[in-house]
């Protein structure tokens, strides 16, 4: 006897005590809920005797659960589980009634019952097609039947000759007596042939029933089932349409049953509902739809079989009859259903059994099945299994057993209470029909105890067990139903519920012909003898006399056709103000959005091999959209209102055809356009095309878009960009994902963050938690519960056709309703009044006639254009065919619409030609209209905010994956309007089972866990599941590790790893977001970018002491020192920089062309990122230090001591005698442009050795340590800090003496190179002026690089002799008259240390350092040089560089004008003593150069006259542009010209070598103007007494000032010549 411990003993982790307790946990639960003990309701007795069979009892049903096994000896046998609905289900079985007896004619023709037969009734048989041979019978009134004319009465009774129960009504019987009817039940369809009985008491088949259906009758049978539907709840609406005219009453003398008993429903007054359903189920408009979960069908015919594994087993003749549901299929495989190994695959082939097993064990009863649920309960055991199976089964291999399995499959059995049932067999097939014959006998038996899962287990001489499940269980029999049928529902053939929607149009189509002739008569016909539907029709069309009822508001309520459609609805702005609103402006997230693809584009640039940006000149583009005519005009129109072709270069002035030859829908008629576009593609090596894959999650047979990407020319050809676009990128971000995600390249781009103002999937759940208003997402509970017994009690019907029948039926209703025929109003629901009164009553409200749109989406082509046509044809026949249009949308082609809307639209709509018709949505803004939008699968076309409803209740496969829920829901997605009251938000009615997804507190995470694509399925099975916060980033590494797409196989090499392509990006986020808007910043981005590469934006300036009139008179190569030296320097101001800056133009980009950050190309990439780490040094000048961040690549420019302890010796300096290539090191001062900065001198010093050192401050340090890997950089001290430019040149002036001295001494003594070049940052290219020979004066450019610029230099014939060398600027006109002179520009600056020695640059200034330095240099008498032959280009850079960027923010626009990035003069300096008001938080030396700059001409100078200029000593400051300024040196005084009169004398930080008596020697105007400047007020008072000023000066005290500055104010005190 095998006891629990000794088979536990062998799987020590694998059988884990927890799951079990879960288990009988729930268990217990579920028999605590059970109603045990319940014994069905006595059945009715027949005449023919026969008892009832007693129920088995529960010991013996325990002992039939637990089968021969000895375990169930030593167990307690649990109480017995049973579900109340079981006893009220009723019997199922062909040939019996739902009370079990036989009713079959073979059965009973020669057993010689006696069948009670009462006065009046006769025998007869009926058939049904899925009854194949098999005849029941029937006892029926025979007034009933048709008499030898083939006339019948109305309506039915009849007994069954099983249980003697009466029927009134056939539908009911039918479904009593089991005749499996996939339509609608008819007694003219079913009823046959009379039975007769012979002499000896045997029946046999008589005669056929007469039925003679005449064209009326037929007519009437046929139109009876527009409103065969289920009674709704009360109306929420207190008015209809009040049309005197067109008040129908019904006949009061007619009984209220004959009303109901025409539309084929019972009479309310006997309190039956449509098919058994109470009446109290039906919910009160005031609450909540309850879900489908809850209701409980008691009409169950036949149990489902699932499949959880891969393959469907096969059937025998007997069971064929079963619904088969695969909505598990393949989750319970032991490979997963995949192709590769995974940790789960390895474990044991019995382990998915045991899991299946304990899974459907756990199910409570009204827990709804779905795949999600049972994925994460497989995932959650099997990593709780993992961590001791694998070292189990390397030790002794699979650690289970057969006999092993069925203990611990029984053991798990028992612990149900009755609810599940394991049974075992050799033949799966034999097995499930043995399971199924079991069932049928339970039932037949009135057995309660009948299980809600059997597993069915084929565990003999195989690996791996396979099993079925088969669901008897009633509530999970209904939440089964969605998923069982044709999942496709796109059949060649009509279903039976399609060819009854075809019947109905036939016979509505016949009966208008007799309308006309009806109009006139005047009503007089019997409910009780006619189709009301029919009648009510006539009637209706009879009351209007031939009229219509009013398009929309205006003076009559039904108008003649012709007046209408003279009738013009009025031009409102509201029209213009809701088409607008889907033409939204840029918003700031597009253009966010647009710049990640762009940085994402560049990124894939930094490879030349993945994208060489280099050989691009200009940039083309094409789009491929869904294979749907709408996706297709919706693109183009984007394309050509947006002016994209036009922005890009491409077309001049394109229109709609135009548009056409670059937008590709991706169907194949089309692939000839894509092929011809390859080989433009192929031809132009240097365009960039640039493929937009819009909605690119449509796959494989969906749409051609993903083949044509994936094409092996596409993915070969080097110029060619391809770019995915899409709502549900899931598909996409597989194992097998083309797009690459891993470093360097990460290029998906996801939309982040959702702006405020999109009303998304959260704005729509949080909808259904707001109290205060109707939730936008609800269910129709009473229109799904009708359904959901319309298939369980006939299985043979398809959930599409059944729902849309359904669905139709019910806005038929809801339009005679809602037209004052208030009975129909009990046959639709409260959801679809409120539509269809919306819908009908909207247009009358204004007299421009704006109405709503509702959808209602279907997935068969078919049935929607059946549903289309009934509508339309009750619409019609109830006057409003001018109030609304129904309009079928397939995708596929224009919309077919009425002439008359469509001349509404054309008349409405600014720029619609005559020839013009809606393709898309948006085009039907503001018409009242129902459009049925058909197809399994749609693209993401953009609705109008008109669009008030949208209806999925008949889109039952919704939930078959994520991509489908989401692109779905997300129709209803878009931006909050401005205008609260006329734009509302639309409204979704959802199947029930979808509701989940937007109540459960995990949203999204319950559809995260969904399978994300029809087109997928997961890799492993043991996964963890996603989290509700997951971020887009996380949720794509997820797929790309458990997902493979089938469509992506490709894009897997033979060794099973992603092949990725890095010319392909990815563009995710919500639907109706705007992702088109930012696709077209990126193509702006990129164009511009293009342009820029082949041109950049460069200063064009002029120098107003030159002219080009002045010829040349001689063209040099080099300057003649001696030549240079005679020349005189100037001593006058300038502006700034010496030059007037210019106007920005273009320019061609060349190979010398120095770069940015943005710049990359294979020549470069080792420039810019090196081979080596980056090494710190300090470099120490006095108390001061320097840092240094060295790559590896250029140590060996440095000496760097051994005992130096990191401290940094000196930058290795050329010889004089060497013939080095580049000898002067080149420092580059930059601030705020790390990534504009043009830094990268590789191409404009053509690759050879330099040495090139970038100067920043420490704020400015990790961007620019980080952006410039491999560059030198040299950080100046923190003193530095928010200083101005001439802080750096400075520090680079004392690091070069100070290393030139270390240098000389190191090398004892011998010459060294003494200059170093201060440049620009933005120091683009260079041009180099030649002039003929022969006629000097005509003269010609060329472009040179930087590296031949500083060769040439560095040749000139006495270089060292000069003091400094500068180069000119260039200009458009700006030529000079000689090759060489002594002005001074900055950009570049060859400064020799040597003999500068004791001249610095002053760090305190802000403008005009080098000019001040220059002028110093020529006080001294040194000389100095401008190459004129060499121009630099001075690149325009929008942003950094600034001497100080000035606080916005805290300063109050009193003060600072934003315009002009500058401080109102009056602003910058204050009197010391005068009760300040505010300070500025600006450095003080910048006040002071701002105000000498702007207010000296208007204050300090104000008097001062042009002919005398204004004396500065020892300093230079420029004054303003209308000013004259002499600068000189204290000791050069004496030197000046004695005739000179000055109008002004400006001393700053005057030197003590200045004195008093220098100054009595010169000569001022009477009335000239002081300003001494001190940096503080106690040293400026001793200046006045030191130099003697109060002599022939005048001072007052208000005449003193201080700049507004907070900390360290400069002092200034002016003064009067006397």
């Amino acid at each position: 006897m095998l006891s629990v411990t000794g088979l536990m003993e062998p799987l020590p982790r694998l059988y884990l005590p927890t799951t079990i307790d879960n288990i009988r946990h729930l268990s217990g639960s579920a028999a605590s809920m059970a109603n045990p003990g319940t014994t069905p309701e006595k059945r009715h007795q027949t005449k023919r005797g026969g008892g009832d069979s007693s129920p088995s009892s529960p010991a013996s049903h325990a002992s039939r659960m637990s089968g021969s096994s000895p375990l169930s000896s030593a167990m307690v046998t649990p109480p017995s589980f049973s579900s109340s609905s079981f006893s009220e289900m009723g019997c199922s079985d062909i040939g019996r009634c739902q009370d079990g007896r036989e009713i079959r004619f073979s059965f009973l023709a020669n057993k010689g019952f006696q069948i009670n037969r009462p006065s009046g009734f006769v025998l007869v048989g009926a058939r049904s097609p899925q009854l194949g041979a098999t005849t029941l019978l029937a006892v029926v009134d025979r007034s009933y039947l048709p008499d030898e004319e083939g006339r019948a009465s109305q309506g039915f009774v009849g007994d069954c000759v099983g249980c003697g129960r009466r029927f009134r009504f056939f539908t009911e019987f039918s479904h009593h007596i089991n005749l499996k009817l996939a339509t609608q039940p008819k007694k003219q369809k079913h009823l046959k042939y009379y039975i007769e009985t012979t002499s000896n008491g045997e029946l046999i088949r008589g005669k056929p029933l007469g039925w003679k259906v005449l064209p009326e009758t037929r007519r009437r049978s046929r139109a009876s089932s527009f409103l065969d539907i289920l009674p709704g709840s009360p109306s929420v609406f207190g008015q209809h349409l009040n049309v005197p005219c067109l008040q129908i009453s019904l006949p009061t003398q007619l009984p209220q049953s004959t009303v109901y008993s025409s539309f084929g429903l019972p009479p309310p007054s006997k309190k039956i509902c449509w098919e058994g359903l109470d009446p109290g189920e039906i919910p009160s408009p005031a609450i909540v739809p309850e879900p489908i979960k809850h209701s409980t069908p008691t009409d169950i015919a036949l149990p489902i079989i699932m499949v959880c594994q891969k393959d469907i087993p096969v059937l025998s003749t007997t069971c064929k009859m079963l619904p088969v549901c695969l909505l598990l299929q393949g989750t319970f495989a032991h490979d997963g259903g995949l192709e590769r190994p995974t940790v789960y695959n390895m474990q044991s082939p019995h382990l998915p059994t045991l899991l299946a097993i304990h899974y459907f064990a756990s199910l409570l009863p009204d827990t709804p099945i779905r795949r999600e649920d049972a994925d994460a309960f497989i995932d959650s055991a099997a990593r709780e299994l993992t961590s001791g199976l694998a070292a189990d089964m390397a030790l002794r291999g699979d650690p289970y057993s057969q006999s092993q399995i069925s203990s611990l499959a029984r053991l798990v059995s028992s612990c149900s209470n009755g609810k599940l049932e394991v049974t075992f067999c050799s033949n799966l097939t034999e097995g499930i029909d043995a399971a199924y014959n079991n069932i049928k006998a339970k039932k037949l038996a009135d057995d309660t105890r009948i299980p809600v899962f059997t597993f069915v287990i084929q565990n003999e001489k195989f690996w791996q067990p396979e099993f079925v499940v088969i669901v008897s269980g009633p509530g999970h029999l209904c939440s089964l139903v969605w998923s069982v049928g044709d999942e496709l529902a796109e059949d060649d053939d009509l279903s039976d519920e399609e060819e009854e929607m075809e019947e109905e149009i036939d016979v509505v189509q016949e009966s208008r012909k007799d309308i006309k002739a009806t109009c006139s008569s005047p009503l007089s016909v019997s409910f009780g003898n006619a189709d009301e539907l029919l009648l009510m029709l006539k009637q209706f069309r009879s009351g209007l006399g031939g009229k219509f009822q009013s398009p929309f508001k205006c003076a009559h309520q039904v108008m003649k056709e012709e007046n209408i459609v003279s009738l013009k609805p009025e031009l409102s702005v509201i029209v213009d103000t809701i088409i607008l609103c889907s033409l939204r402006n840029v918003t700031a997230e597009q253009i966010q959005v647009g710049e990640q693809l762009f940085s994402t584009f560049r990124a894939i640039g930094n490879k030349s091999s993945n994208l060489d940006l280099s050989q691009f000149s200009k940039i083309n583009v094409v789009f491929i959209t869904a294979p749907f005519y709408s996706s297709y005009v919706q693109t183009v129109e984007r394309v050509l209102h947006s002016e994209l072709l036009q922005a890009l270069s491409i077309e001049n002035t394109p229109d709609f055809a135009t548009v056409e030859q670059y937008v590709f829908k991706g169907d194949s008629d089309q692939s000839d356009k894509f092929e011809a576009f390859l080989d433009k593609a192929e031809q132009l090596k240097n365009t960039l095309f640039i493929v937009v894959h819009d909605d690119a999650h449509i796959q494989g047979s969906d749409g051609t878009g993903q083949e044509w990407v994936n094409n092996k020319r596409v993915l070969a050809a080097q110029n060619i960009l391809v770019v995915q676009v899409t709502a549900t990128p899931y598909c996409l971000q597989s194992i097998a994902s083309m797009i690459p995600v891993d470093v360097p390249l990460k290029n998906e781009v996801y939309w982040n963050p959702i702006p405020e103002q999109y009303c998304g999937l959260e704005f729509y759940k949080n909808s259904r938690d707001d109290v205060s208003q109707s939730p936008l997402i609800r269910a129709d509970a009473t229109f799904d519960r009708m359904v959901v017994k319309k298939m369980i009690s006939d299985q043979q019907s398809k959930p599409v056709s059944c729902r849309v029948n359904i669905l139709t039926r019910h806005y038929s209703a809801a339009m005679v309703c809602v037209c004052s025929v208030n009975f129909a109003e009990s046959f639709t629901t409260t959801e679809t009044m409120q539509v269809v009164h919306e819908l009908i009553e909207t247009p009358l409200k204004n007299p421009s006639g704006h109405g709503v749109m509702v959808v209602l989406r279907i997935s068969s082509e078919k049935l929607g254009r059946l549903a289309h046509e009934r509508i339309s044809l009750v619409r019609d026949s109830l006057g409003l065919t001018y109030r609304f249009a129904v309009i079928l949308d397939t995708g596929r082609d224009s919309y077919d619409i009425d002439d008359y809307f469509l001349w509404r639209l054309r008349h409405c709509q600014e720029g619609r030609t005559d020839g013009w018709k809606p393709c898309r949505p948006e085009h039907l803004a503001n018409l009242p209209c129902l459009v049925i939008r058909t197809g399994a699968i749609r693209a993401g076309d953009t609705f109008p905010c008109s669009m008030r409803y949208y209806d999925m209740r008949a889109f039952y496969t919704v939930t078959q994956s994520r991509t489908i829920l989401e692109q779905e829901i997300g129709n209803l997605y878009g931006y909050s309007a401005p205008m609260e009251a006329l734009f509302i938000r639309p409204r979704c009615l959802v199947p029930s089972q979808v509701l989940p997804y937007f109540e459960d507190s995990d949203l999204p995470g319950r559809s995260m866990n969904m399978i994300p694509h029809l087109n997928c399925k997961w890799l492993q099975r043991q996964r963890t599941l996603l989290k509700p916060s997951s971020t887009p980033s996380e949720q794509s590494r997820y797929y790309r590790e458990f997902l493979l797409s089938l469509s992506d196989m490709e894009a897997l090499d033979t060794t099973g790893t992603t092949r990725s392509h890095p010319r392909r990006i990815l563009l995710s986020g919500p639907k109706q977001i705007g992702k088109t808007g930012a696709v077209f910043q990126f193509l702006g981005l990129v164009q511009q970018f293009l342009k820029q590469q082949q041109e950049v934006q460069v200063l064009s300036v002029r120098d107003p002491r030159d002219t080009s009139e002045e010829a040349v008179s001689e063209f040099r190569t080099w300057p003649t020192y001696t030549s240079i030296k005679s020349q005189s320097a100037t001593t006058e101001q300038t502006d700034f920089s010496g030059v007037t800056r210019g106007d920005i133009v273009n320019v061609q980009f060349t190979q010398l062309t120095a770069h940015s950050s943005y710049h990359f190309c294979d020549t470069c990439n080792n420039y810019r990122t090196g081979s080596g780490q980056r090494n710190a040094f300090v470099y120490k000048i006095q108390n001061e230090e320097l840092m240094f961040f060295i790559p590896d690549d250029y140590l060996s420019k440095f000496y760097i001591s051994v005992d130096s302890q990191g401290y940094l010796q000196s930058l290795i300096l050329s010889d004089t005698t060497e013939d080095g290539s580049i000898n002067s090191p080149i420092f580059t001062p930059s601030r705020g442009r790390h990534d504009i900065a043009l830094l990268n001198l590789q191409h404009t010093l053509e690759g050879v050795s330099h040495t090139h050192v970038v100067v920043v401050t420490r704020t400015d340090m990790d961007l620019y340590i980080t952006k410039w890997t491999n560059h030198i950089i040299m950080v100046l001290p923190e003193s530095a800090d928010n200083k101005g430019f001439g802080v750096y040149c400075h520090w680079i002036k004392r690091f070069a003496e100070q290393n030139y001295r270390h240098e000389q001494s190191r090398k004892l003594e011998r010459p060294m190179w003494p200059f170093v070049a201060i440049m620009e940052d933005n120091c683009a290219t260079w041009t180099m002026t030649k002039c003929s020979q022969d006629t000097p004066s005509v003269r010609s450019e060329k472009g040179v690089s930087l590296y031949q610029v500083l060769c040439h230099i560095e040749k000139t014939p006495d270089v060292t002799k000069y003091a400094a060398i500068y180069t000119s600027h260039w200009g458009i006109n700006f030529k000079h008259s000689t090759c060489f002179d002594r002005e001074f520009t900055s950009s570049l600056q060859l400064v020799n240390v040597e003999l500068t020695k004791g001249i610095d640059y002053n760090q305190e200034r802000y403008m005009n350092d080098g000019l001040e330095f220059y002028k110093l240099i020529n006080f001294t008498g040194l000389t100095t040089c401008r190459f004129n032959i060499f121009q630099v280009q001075l690149r325009f850079l929008k942003s950094g560089g600034e001497n100080f960027v000035l606080p916005e923010k805290v300063l109050p626009l009193s003060v600072y004008n934003p315009s002009t990035n500058s401080i109102g003069v009056t602003k910058l300096i204050t009197m010391p003593d005068k009760a300040e008001t505010f300070v500025l938080p600006v450095p003080s030396h910048y006040l002071l150069e701002c105000f000498l700059f702007q207010g000296s001409s208007d204050i300090l100078f104000k008097t001062v006259e042009p002919q005398n200029p204004i004396l500065q000593i020892d300093c230079y400051f420029s004054l303003g542009p209308s000013l004259n300024t002499v600068s000189t040196l204290s000791q050069d005084i004496s030197k000046m010209e004695s005739s000179v009169q000055f109008g002004g004398l400006l001393l700053y930080f005057s030197a003590h070598r200045l004195s008093g008596h220098h100054l009595k020697n010169l000569s001022f105007v009477k009335g000239a103007k002081l300003c001494v400047i001190s940096r503080d007020r106690e040293e400026l008072r001793e200046e006045i007494v030191r130099l003697d000023l109060e002599d022939n000066w005048r001072f007052r005290f208000r005449d003193e000032f201080k700049t507004s500055s907070k900390d360290k104010p400069i002092y200034f005190l002016t003064g009067t010549h006397v």
